[in-house]
């Protein structure tokens, strides 16, 4: 047994037919090797518990202390980190290309200093409503090449950006039709009031949810590895497009609305419930695996010196590593245990 997968050698008592069982398929590796067997079943385990985000993670962790240990936390670590980490990553890039595309040509060097400057705008009004709208609004002025507001009389608190150095006149935008989609889809009314209702220590807001994601797939609890710490941070952006696409294609229709009341000011809010989102990017890095494990070389079992190293350690070292930190009644291990403390 490996993992959750399972393999045996069956025999006829009558025929004497002889044939091996796999109860998992194996997938295919660039380099054959029976210490590079890679069952799906575990490849697919290993998959659904890291793109599950924490949940995921807190079951494997119930499954551990319950004694019912589906893989070993070795394989499971070994998996994520050579198979469904570099599907993430690819992905990961593959949309991010979107902002390569000509149709994006215009917009694309103003994509992350719109998202750095809404940040700005909130932290740095320190809780002035008015003043974070104003500095909202100002972005759409300034990626026009408009940086001052004195004759603006909509601008009572903010009369000129706060930047040193002008941006290179070649990015500011001129097209008419860019400017109205943006105002369409970002600078709208709705988002334009709710920016001004942000905490500027960023803790309570509508507006927030991509902050609550992002604890759900990379909380501090699970912060191990400034590489494992990104991964969790790709999955929070894949996730967070995966629902505005959704929006944006119709997809995710608004089916009702529900209530609910807001401390800070003290009223009834009425938040829309949309349907529920497919998250096909989940199955794509699944597949993402799969083509991971057509080159994959496993470097470790290839080196001399981890070999020498994987030998040199005792078979009760990899236990503590691997098995249950609460071990169950059932686990066969026990018997051993006890016979030892009673020799």
């Amino acid at each position: 047994m490996e993992g959750l997968a399972v393999s045996c050698a069956r025999k006829c008592n009558q025929c004497e037919f002889s044939a091996l069982f796999n109860g998992s398929p194996v997938v295919k590796t660039a380099k054959g090797s029976n210490k590079e067997r890679l069952p799906k079943i575990n490849l697919d385990f290993v998959s659904g518990v890291v793109l599950s985000a924490v949940g995921g993670t807190k079951l494997r962790l119930l499954l551990m202390m319950s004694g019912v240990s589906p893989i070993s936390t070795s394989t499971f670590h070994r998996l994520k980190r050579f198979y469904v980490s570099p599907a993430i990553d690819e992905l990961f890039v593959k949309k991010q290309e979107v902002c390569k595309v000509k149709y994006m040509e215009p917009v694309r060097f103003w994509v992350k200093p719109i998202i750095n400057r809404c940040y700005d705008a909130v932290i740095s009004a320190q809780g002035n409503g008015d003043l974070a709208k104003e500095k909202f609004r100002a972005i759409l002025q300034c990626i026009q090449g408009k940086h001052t507001f004195d004759k603006d009389a909509t601008f009572k608190h903010l009369k000129e950006c706060g930047h040193t150095s002008t941006y290179n006149p070649e990015y500011y935008i001129k097209n008419k039709r860019i400017i109205d989609r943006l105002e369409e889809q970002v600078f709208t009314e709705k988002n334009i009031e709710d920016i001004g209702s942000v905490s500027w220590i960023l803790q309570t807001s509508p507006c927030e949810s991509i902050n609550a994601l992002a604890w759900r797939y990379a909380p501090k609890d699970y912060y191990f590895a400034r590489s494992g710490h990104e991964m969790r941070t790709r999955q929070a952006v894949l996730h967070w497009n995966h629902l505005k696409q959704g929006i944006i294609d119709g997809s995710r229709s608004v089916v009702a609305k529900k209530s609910y009341t807001n401390p800070t000011h003290k009223n009834k809010v009425w938040r829309k419930v949309r349907k529920a989102a497919s998250h096909t990017w989940r199955a794509e890095v699944k597949i993402g695996t799969y083509k991971v494990s057509d080159y994959f070389r496993a470097e470790q079992y290839t080196f001399p010196r981890f070999v020498e190293e994987w030998k040199s350690h005792p078979r009760k070292v990899w236990e503590e590593l691997t098995r249950p930190l609460v071990p169950s009644a059932a686990d066969p291990h026990l018997e051993e245990e006890k016979k030892e403390e009673e020799d």
